[in-house]
This record gives C-alpha cells, sequence and structure tokens, in this order.
C-alpha cells in the first residue's frame, strides 16, 4: 500500500545481488480504480507525462528518489495525486528521450509534451503507439542505441482503467 516502503524495501533486495554495473530504475504506482487516487514515488527513473482530461501533457512532479541497487541509504517519498476521469499517465524508459536521430540529437522530454498536448481524446492505445512512431520518425536511419519502451494508463472513472 506504500509504493516508497516497497522501493527501500527492493533496493535492499538488489544490494547484496548487484555487482557494479547492476542497477535498476523503476517508477511505482497504485492507482485506486474507484477512486483515482494515485500513489506514487521514483527510483531514478523518467517521470511521466500526465494528460489530463483537457489535453494538457506535463511531467509528473517528481518525488526525487535514487536508482535501486546501489545504495543503501536511498530513501523514497510517496506522492499522492487526484485523477480525474480522462486522464492518462504515461510512462516511458530514457530510450525515448535520448533516442538519437542522423545528427546525434535527442528526441528530449520537450518533444515528448508537444507530441501528446492535445492529445487527451485519442485512445491510449493510439497515444502509445504514437509516441513509438514519433521517435522513429525523428530518429529515421539513426541506430537505436536504447531500448524503446512506452506504456500508458487511461482512468475512466468508476472503477474503470484502460
Amino acid at each position: 500500500h506504500d509504493p516508497a516502503a516497497c522501493l527501500s524495501k527492493v533496493n535492499q533486495m538488489l544490494i547484496p545481488v548487484s555487482d557494479i554495473t547492476t542497477f535498476v530504475t523503476v517508477f511505482y504506482g497504485i492507482l485506486d480504480l474507484k477512486t483515482g487516487e494515485l500513489s506514487y514515488c521514483n527510483g531514478g527513473h523518467n517521470m511521466p507525462v500526465l494528460l489530463s482530461v483537457d489535453g494538457a501533457a506535463t511531467e509528473m512532479e517528481d518525488v526525487g528518489g535514487l536508482l535501486l541497487g546501489k545504495f543503501n541509504f536511498a530513501q523514497y517519498e510517496m506522492k499522492t495525486i487526484q485523477l480525474s476521469p480522462g486522464d492518462s499517465i504515461i510512462t516511458f524508459t530514457d530510450g525515448i528521450t535520448e533516442a538519437e536521430d542522423e545528427d546525434a540529437n535527442q528526441f528530449e522530454e520537450q518533444r515528448l509534451l508537444e507530441y501528446l498536448d492535445g492529445k487527451s481524446d485519442k485512445t491510449i492505445t493510439n497515444n502509445v503507439k504514437g509516441v513509438f512512431l514519433e521517435v522513429l520518425k525523428f530518429v529515421s536511419s539513426a541506430p537505436q542505441s536504447d531500448d524503446i519502451t512506452v506504456m500508458g494508463v487511461k482512468y475512466n472513472g468508476s472503477g474503470k482503467a484502460s
């Protein structure tokens, strides 16, 4: 029930089995489908985009938090926000924002926000596929240097999410 406590426990479990190059980043959230309340914390991961029902795309508030599996002293904080019916959360790996074109320009968070802005009327599937395709168009023929992963959740209200 507490994302921060969960990440703290997982961090402690990973430290003894992690070598110098092994670590984990994670955004961890718990969505109450009845109320729309989202409790979350972060462990060194990119902050998701909140796509509100009014169409505005904004980066969710960062609560800090170091990557997992490296630091014994790492502490994690939980934040809770209220989603409205029609709000979406779009999560992604750094392979999205750090994707490079042929001139080594990165896709970056701002381009992601600009792409998603105004797209709250689209299905979550269309928005996830759209982000992926937008990145592929941006990189053109440049080689892929990292994983490209996008996941989204749309809160529909009344105990429903897609």
